[in-house]
């Protein structure tokens, strides 16, 4: 039987390069002391990235390690444990050395500097800018490794004592040192008012009231976006794109202005970004459609575009090899049948269902076969897809619930839809994991759900000043899951 083990699945993980490297590092003495490890790697070596060959067993393992010794399965898994061992410490290895890249070679140009070894410095100084100051790879650090970097520079000017006979040479890095302290300031206050403003929708608090969003109302930010086309016209796209994207979610884009030139922006320099704040500004497009929607604009359609746009440059996670979102696959979903885009969400069911995490994939299918089912009319495939659905995830979980909900009102199941709502109201008091915000939504939902089932049921008619009254209540209500479809039904 072929090895199950948590190290084949780390070992797995490593592409060609880095599978190589750990092979370097289990064969250093200073990273491992112990020969068995290196002569398991060699036997692994063999298999790698696989690891699907009916003849890597334990007893092959332990055959190679111990030969011609009896079988022990402990003495395996011991070595299986040692290695995965090995393999998390060069993860820390592997990710320590990425995000200290830069310090390293700053600390080296610092002591360079100290040292007074000008050729050198020079050298150096001169590679890391070629590296770190053309306008590409953009990212929260881009800004501040360039502050430090002007920082270097100013105190070598100021140490060779250049302030006194070179004042131009200061000044030019006193002002490259404003720059990009105030666009690395500005982009993150503009990132963090935006997740204040996002986490402030489930909850009652007030967005407006805090130093974040004070800060950037009295600086008047639009005047002073405007004025970095001359100051810094290489870094106003970069700015232009944060600052559009928190005008839209403080709700001052009632023309859709800013979403216009948010998109204009994001699209025409996306590729100056890294990959991870690619996938981060293609939410921000996201995102404003979403809020846009809320708010009963009709963005489905723009949303959807958006959708194809991060599916067609593979930026729907935030790294090439992650799984899929699972809220973010069904947001996909939900919002192409909206418009009902039925053959397309078919095909992106069926390309991207196993970039989902493996524990999830029957379930969503089952969910998405449902949806699909529901929005084609064929409500009896729909509730037999339900019934398969098994979520504990709080945002999917009601979502199942919902539409369970509606597909036994659109199928005339009266008693049923009782006896659900029944359910899922006991199951509600006794939910302790679910945010208080998302079971309020649905709750709302239960209550205008009963409400318009107890009159179809007993009256099979609304009445003209209650079907206003009950559509006023749902058009007002922000909290509420399936609002349109509520208000749907009181039409017919």
């Amino acid at each position: 039987m072929m090895i199950k083990s948590k190290a084949i699945d780390l070992l797995q993980s490593l592409n060609a390069k880095e599978f190589k490297e750990f092979g370097e590092f289990v064969r250093s003495p200073f990273f491992n002391k112990n020969p068995r490890q290196v002569q398991l790697y060699e036997i692994f070596k063999k298999y790698h990235p696989d690891f699907n060959s009916p003849k890597l067993t334990k007893e092959h393992v332990f055959e190679r390690l111990y030969t011609g010794k009896k079988y022990k399965d402990n003495e395996v898994r011991r070595n299986l444990s040692e290695i995965l061992k090995l393999g998390e410490e060069y993860l820390v290895y592997l990710n320590i050395n990425k995000s200290r890249e830069f310090a390293k070679k700053r600390s080296l140009v610092s002591e360079l500097d100290f040292r007074k070894l000008d050729k050198l410095f020079n050298i150096k100084i001169t590679e890391l800018d070629e590296i770190y100051k053309t306008v590409k790879d953009i990212e929260d650090n881009y800004f501040s490794n360039n502050f430090d970097l002007e920082v270097l520079r100013l105190n070598y000017n100021i140490g060779r004592g250049r302030g006194g006979f070179e004042p131009e040479v200061i000044l030019n890095n006193l002002q490259r040192c404003a720059a990009y302290l105030i666009c690395y300031s500005l982009i993150t206050i503009f990132k963090l008012n935006q997740d204040i403003i996002v986490r402030s929708m489930g909850f009652d608090f007030d967005y407006k009231n805090t130093i974040a969003y004070k800060f950037i109302v009295s600086l008047g930010p639009e005047k002073f976006i405007d004025s970095m086309k001359i100051y810094a016209p290489e870094f106003y796209p970069v700015l232009a794109i944060y600052f559009n994207r928190f005008m839209i979610a403080a709700g001052f884009d009632e023309a859709d202005s800013y979403y216009n030139k948010l998109k204009e922006f994001v699209l025409k320099h996306l590729g100056s970004f890294t990959r991870f704040e690619k996938y981060n500004l293609m939410l921000f497009l996201e995102n404003s459609c979403d809020e846009k929607i809320l708010l009963g604009k009709d963005f489905k359609i723009e949303l959807h575009n958006v959708h194809k746009k991060m599916l067609a440059s593979g930026l729907f996670t935030f790294e090439d090899k992650d799984y899929f979102p699972l809220i973010g696959f069904r947001k996909v979903i939900r919002n192409a049948l909206s418009i009902n885009e039925f053959s397309w969400t078919e095909g992106f069911i069926s390309k991207y269902l196993n970039t989902l995490p493996k524990e999830f994939r029957n379930n969503m299918h089952h969910y998405s076969q449902a949806l699909l089912s529901f929005h084609k009319g064929k409500f009896d495939k729909a509730l037999e897809n339900i019934s398969k659905v098994k979520f504990e995830i709080y945002s999917i979980k009601f979502d199942v619930w919902a539409l369970k909900l509606q597909t036994e009102f659109e199928l005339e199941y009266y008693e049923e839809a009782l006896y659900s709502l029944d359910s899922y109201r006991h199951l509600m008091k006794n939910d302790t994991a679910s945010p208080a915000w998302m079971k309020a939504r649905f709750l709302n939902f239960l209550n205008y759900y009963t409400r318009i089932l107890r009159i179809r049921n007993e009256e099979n008619k609304f009445s003209e000043i209650e079907a206003k009254t009950l559509k006023d209540e749902i058009s007002k209500c922000r909290e509420l899951v399936e609002k349109l479809w509520l208000l749907e039904k009181l039409n017919e």
